[in-house]
């Protein structure tokens, strides 16, 4: 058991606790009132170096990659339309021999993420590193840090139900306004990466972030929990933000 649900059962720990977890599913009792969205990161081989870098937009000839298991409700679609049938949306449930994962997402200008078991994946974390556009295609799902990170200023969110219009979806994005989102994805990444050795992964977004951001960033957290605005909370908020560093 795992996910929202590994608390549900104990109701008190689920209603009275402020529960940080990868698999942010609201149609698993995930509360976005309260509780807080962690992007999921795989370090295949515990190396934090060398992960991120890409090819300029100019270089990227693929338009759009997968490779994946098809599990999960979502991704049976994007095979049925996809894996196979057209050179520049490239699905693979196995890569052929020889050919790089990694090196597909680096050249590579739109890399899909779509939820596969749990709504959540470390995909879009990899396609981030690779300075790739998520194309994120999930229900459901509290995207990370959404409290302080617009995505819609660095993914491509595409509903299931268009799922077999993606290759247009992708093509029809203008070149300003997708140079745009890469650069963007290039500005985000450093939040998504692992630190060492103080920082744990994915916390590293926190100490990116402007100091008076993060100080935001758990007032809203508690303005929500409370029921209240930052600016009624008086000395609270000013204490809070001192906590964080700020000096708003």
């Amino acid at each position: 058991m795992h996910g929202p649900r590994a608390t549900w059962y104990v109701r008190q720990l689920s209603f009275n606790s402020i529960r940080v977890l990868c698999n942010a599913n609201t149609s698993e009792h995930f509360n976005p009132k309260k509780d807080a969205s962690f992007p999921e990161i795989n370090l295949k081989t515990g190396e934090i170096t060398g992960l991120t870098g890409g090819l300029p937009p100019s270089n990227r000839t693929v338009l759009a990659f997968f490779a994946g298991k098809m599990h999960g409700k979502l991704r049976p679609a994007l095979f049925q339309h996809w894996m196979g049938k057209d050179e520049d949306v490239q699905v693979y449930e196995t890569l052929p021999q020889g050919i790089s994962y990694h090196e597909m997402m680096r050249k590579s200008r739109n890399c899909i993420c779509p939820s596969g078991h749990e709504v959540a994946s470390p995909r879009f974390a990899e396609a981030i590193y690779a300075e790739c556009v998520p194309v994120l295609i999930s229900q459901h799902y509290i995207f990370p840090f959404s409290d302080v990170r617009n995505w819609d200023s660095f993914t491509i969110q595409v509903p299931v139900t268009e799922i077999p219009d993606l290759k247009n979806i992708l093509e029809v994005i203008p070149e300003d306004q997708y140079s745009r989102m890469q650069q963007r994805v290039k500005q985000v990444h450093r939040h998504f990466v692992c630190s060492s050795p103080s920082l744990s992964c994915a916390f590293a977004c926190a100490a990116e972030l402007r100091t008076s951001d993060l100080g935001d960033f758990v007032l809203r957290r508690e303005e929500k929990i409370l029921g209240v605005r930052a600016d009624d909370l008086g000395f609270f908020a000013e204490k809070r933000r001192e906590d964080f560093g700020g000096e708003r």
